[in-house]
């Protein structure tokens, strides 16, 4: 999860980093979301750092609900596609036969996983 209060781009850097060396077999990076009724919710309300959008636009995928003190909301976009983009790489070279049947099963379940795919790669 990226965007926590305190968050910065070295922070961002790091933790791609750390995702490489555990060499785990499924990675997803998420941006936070502030949920109204949460913790989080009322700090980011506090801080100023929600943003005014609709809230049936935002999605952990791609769209951020805040940004924080470091980070903009598009920073913070930027980061989450580009990390999941470089994820997808890297799962891909680790190994290839897996990664592609789990990203097929999860496109036929969710169609719309496709579509944010295009999308991401349409900013790139």
């Amino acid at each position: 999860m990226i965007g926590l209060p305190g968050e910065t781009e070295k922070t961002i850097r790091k933790t791609w980093n750390f995702s490489k060396r555990v060499k785990a077999d499924f990675l997803q990076f998420s941006l936070s979301t502030p949920y109204p009724g949460t913790e989080l919710y009322e700090y980011a309300k506090k801080n100023d750092w929600i943003e005014g959008r609709n809230w049936n636009e935002f999605n952990a995928d791609a769209q951020a609900a805040m940004r924080t003190d470091e980070l903009s909301v598009e920073v913070l976009e930027k980061w989450v596609k580009t990390l999941n983009f470089r994820r997808f790489g890297l799962q891909l070279i680790r190994n290839p036969w897996n990664c592609l049947k789990m990203y097929t099963r999860k496109a036929l379940q969710s169609p719309r996983k496709i579509l944010n795919v295009f999308k991401a790669l349409g900013d790139f």
